[in-house]
């Protein structure tokens, strides 16, 4: 929480938090989560690290982006395990899942995300990035993602920003 709060008392440009790998399941290519040992207790850590986030994110007026799976068949969303989303997050990030609509587009619909967030109010704000103009069109077309992207041709040279960087260039703050 104090670091949290040292990054938005530092930040006070910054509109919310974006938490990287923070899901009810891990993913990470060193686990084999078929024989992980301690499901539960992993998937109640990022609960509480996302209830953290939200709690923080709550007393400055932000927004809360997860870039981790809360699916209902992979870890459990939150609070309803046998639902998609996490009702803490405001949105989460799907990452290069293209031809996966069929499971992701259903996951973004998910009524779980941000419903207990003041700041959205059950309104997610979930993002998607792909690598094929298929793959954009198809998260584009779900209706469940309010930005999606397609990596540029050439991802080694990685992609320019979105436009020209100053330090106060981002929202002071979330209003909905």
């Amino acid at each position: 929480r104090c670091v949290l709060e040292t990054m938005v008392a530092e930040n006070p440009h910054m509109a919310g938090f974006f938490a990287d790998d923070l899901g009810s399941r891990s993913w990470f290519p060193g686990i084999d989560w078929s024989s992980f040992p301690d499901k539960a207790g992993y998937r109640a850590g990022a609960v509480a690290l996302t209830q953290t986030l939200r709690s923080v994110a709550d007393a400055h007026g932000l927004v809360v982006i997860v870039n981790g799976t809360w699916g209902a068949s992979e870890g459990g969303g939150w609070p309803d395990p046998a639902k998609s989303g996490n009702a803490l997050a405001d949105g989460g990030f799907v990452e290069n899942h293209d031809g996966q609509i069929g499971y992701f587009g259903p996951y973004g619909c998910s009524s779980q995300w941000a419903a207990q967030s003041p700041v959205t109010r059950g309104r997610a704000i979930n993002f998607a990035v792909t690598d094929t103009a298929a793959g954009l069109t198809e998260y584009v077309d779900s209706a469940c993602y309010a930005y999606v992207n397609r990596h540029s041709a050439d991802r080694a040279q990685g992609a320019p920003p979105w436009g020209e960087f100053h330090p106060i260039g981002l929202p002071s703050r979330v209003a909905y």
